[in-house]
């Protein structure tokens, strides 16, 4: 009979509950070592040096500078990745339109060649932007 009680007035326990964290949690400092499994477990968002309370800590998050820097050098990569993208599929779909009929006029054989070259420029220009955005984001991280 207690346990129906209890699942017909949940909320008087609930808020026991809910105060006693409140409580612990105000008398919780907020600043302090942080032991050094926590840290390591945290992926060094922490210094290594615990007891070193005045070595500043990293910032685990996004900074108002990395949101500039990404908005500023990321976010153009990003979009002519898209555009590559976008002109890759629009021109394999020719490519497969045109591919069976290919060896009928020289007209077609030189659009195949010419597809064929622009398909290895958009692969060699996508690998680029794909190292320059991952060299942006390691720079964004490092300096945040």
């Amino acid at each position: 009979k207690e346990s129906l009680e209890h699942a017909h007035y949940p909320d008087e326990a609930t808020d026991t509950r809910q105060q006693r964290h409140r409580n612990h949690m105000r008398n919780t400092p907020t600043q302090g070592p942080v032991p050094e499994t926590v840290a390591s477990h945290l992926g060094g968002s922490y210094p290594n040096n615990i007891n070193n309370t005045h070595q500043a800590r990293r910032v685990p998050f996004a900074t108002d500078e990395s949101d500039m820097i990404a908005k500023t050098r990321i976010i153009p990569l990003e979009r002519r990745l898209l555009d590559l993208n976008l002109e890759k599929s629009t021109m394999d779909s020719e490519y497969r339109r045109i591919q069976p009929k290919a060896t009928r006029t020289i007209r077609d054989r030189k659009r195949m060649a010419e597809m064929e070259r622009r398909f290895a420029d958009i692969a060699r220009e996508t690998v680029q932007l794909k190292t320059q955005i991952r060299h942006e984001s390691s720079l964004s991280a490092e300096n945040s």
